[in-house]
C-alpha cells in the first residue's frame, strides 16, 4: 500500500530530491522509517540507498507479484454456495491483477497460465455456470472474465443470504 501511494505521489513525479524525501517523511510511518539502516539525507545517493531498502524489505513489484502469485496457487478449491470462500477467489486475483500491472505486467493479465490456476479452484457446477455466463455474453475465456462472473456469482449468494435472513427475522417476530 506504501509503496503505490508513494510511487504515484512522489518517485514517479518531476521534483527535487528534497521534495521527494519531505513526502516520503509525510506518507511512511516513522516506525518504518526509523526500522531502516539508511539515514535520511538530502543527496540523489542517500535518497536510492533508502529506496532500494525499503523495496528490500516492505517489497520490490517483483517480490510482491510472486507473493500474489503463490496465494493464487494456495488457493482452495471454492466450496459451492460459500460467500467466504468466493470473496476470497476474487480478492486473491484482483491482488495478482494489480501486482501484475505494477510490474508493467498487464498484458500477462489473461495468459493460460493464470487462467489454469484460477480455473483449478472452481468446482465442476460453477465452471458451467461460467461458460454459460461467458457464452451468454461472448466473452472470451480469459481470467478477467472468471472473476468477472465470480463477482456476479457473490452478488446473487449475497442477495440469496439476505433474502433468507430477512425471511428467518420475520418468522422470528411473528412467533
Amino acid at each position: 500500500a506504501w509503496r503505490e501511494q508513494y510511487v504515484r505521489n512522489a518517485h514517479a513525479i518531476h521534483a527535487d530530491i528534497y521534495s521527494k524525501m519531505v513526502v516520503l517523511q509525510k506518507t511512511v510511518a516513522t516506525k518504518i522509517l526509523d526500522g531502516l539502516g539508511t539515514q535520511l539525507g538530502r543527496t540523489r545517493e542517500s535518497y536510492r540507498d533508502l529506496i532500494v531498502e525499503m523495496e528490500g524489505k516492505f517489497g520490490g513489484s517483483q517480490r510482491l507479484l510472486a507473493e500474489a502469485f503463490r496465494a493464487i496457487k494456495a488457493l482452495k478449491e471454492v466450496r459451492v454456495g460459500s460467500i467466504r470462500e468466493l470473496e476470497r477467489f476474487i480478492a486473491t486475483a484482483k491482488r495478482y491483477f494489480k501486482r501484475l500491472r505494477e510490474a508493467g505486467l498487464g498484458a500477462e493479465v489473461d495468459t493460460l497460465p493464470i487462467q489454469a490456476e484460477l480455473a483449478r479452484v472452481i468446482p465442476g457446477l460453477y465452471q458451467h455456470e461460467y461458460e454459460a455466463f461467458r457464452r451468454q455474453r461472448e466473452l472470451p475465456d480469459v481470467p478477467t472474465v472468471l472473476v468477472e462472473w465470480a463477482e456476479e456469482k457473490l452478488e446473487i449468494l449475497n442477495a440469496i443470504r439476505r433474502r433468507t435472513s430477512f425471511g428467518q427475522n420475520a418468522e422470528e417476530r411473528t412467533q
